[in-house]
């Protein structure tokens, strides 16, 4: 629930305050106090007349990656805007990208909490109210080719799911679940024209090959070229190979798994390559990515 704030874990880790303008705290890789020469993070801290405020880096390429500030010299108490950052590197330099943002309000999340890919867009975004309570919240959804959709909104009553919880593909909600305080009681299901579908209707499933499983294996047959030089070899047996449907039913990522031999590794790929279309795995009635595997015998 709280996705946000794990990336911000490490802003409350508290320390002993030099009292001076300005001062460096040095952490090890798990965020624990260390001398400069072990560090991987370094804190550089700023005091002013009213709060602390701090910049993160990375070490090694001396990067920043989070800013913040606190109220008290052992840095407990958090307050104000704090944000993370993406560390986007080119040839001969680094920029830096906002990955999250969001406010304190007396050491407690407030108000809305944001996090950001590596295009700048937002992917989930998160309600608090004043005393640290999460309110609501949305995802947004890549679905390739540069298009972002809705993927699902939610909303809270004391930490507890309350009222709708909306589920949404490619921009069409297809799934609403009632949350009484934290207790299911209903859901109602679309299809793609936004028509209330039977609720016994099959909303999960894994991602189907268009035609079924027969069709699946008269394709491959159909499409397998023994290796000469494997034939000549006796090279026998089976390749696996697991490959990602994303929502569109396109095929992607292939990679093998189990191997017998290269040359009957790269037919294998082949094969998957050419498959064509499969009906994308649903998930609350929406289209998502999921991993297919597949054993091909030669």
């Amino acid at each position: 629930m709280r996705f946000i704030l794990a990336f911000l874990m490490f802003s409350a880790l508290s320390s002993n305050a030099q009292e001076a303008e300005n001062y460096f705290l040095y952490f090890d890789k798990e965020w624990k106090p260390c001398d400069s020469i072990q560090a991987v993070y370094k804190r550089q801290v700023y005091i002013t007349p009213f709060d602390y405020v701090y910049s993160d880096y990375l070490v090694e390429k001396n990067s920043l990656i989070g800013t913040g500030s606190f109220l008290d010299s052992s840095l407990t108490i958090r307050t104000g805007k704090f944000e993370s950052y993406h560390i986007l590197e080119s040839a001969d330099n680094y920029s830096y990208l906002v990955a999250t943002q969001g406010t304190y309000c007396n050491n407690m999340p407030c108000g809305i909490w944001s996090a950001y890919d590596l295009n700048g867009i937002a992917i989930i975004s998160e309600t608090y109210s004043d005393q640290g309570q999460l309110n609501g919240t949305s995802e947004w959804l890549s679905r390739g080719k540069s298009s972002y959709y809705t993927d699902s909104t939610k909303t809270y009553v004391n930490g507890l799911l309350h009222g709708p919880t909306s589920y949404y593909s490619f921009g069409h909600v297809r799934a609403i679940f009632h949350y009484n305080y934290g207790k299911l009681d209903s859901v109602v299901y679309y299809n793609d024209q936004d028509e209330r579908i039977n609720s016994d209707e099959p909303t999960d499933r894994p991602a189907i090959y268009e035609g079924g499983e027969q069709a699946l294996q008269k394709t491959i047959r159909a499409e397998q070229q023994y290796p000469e030089e494997a034939k000549k070899q006796h090279i026998s047996g089976t390749v696996k190979v697991c490959f990602v449907v994303n929502c569109y039913g396109e095929i992607e990522d292939i990679a093998v798994v189990e191997s017998i031999h290269p040359l009957l590794d790269a037919e294998a790929i082949r094969i998957v390559s050419v498959l064509g279309y499969f009906y994308p795995a649903l998930q609350n009635n929406c289209e998502i990515s999921s991993t297919v595997c597949l054993e091909i015998k030669f």
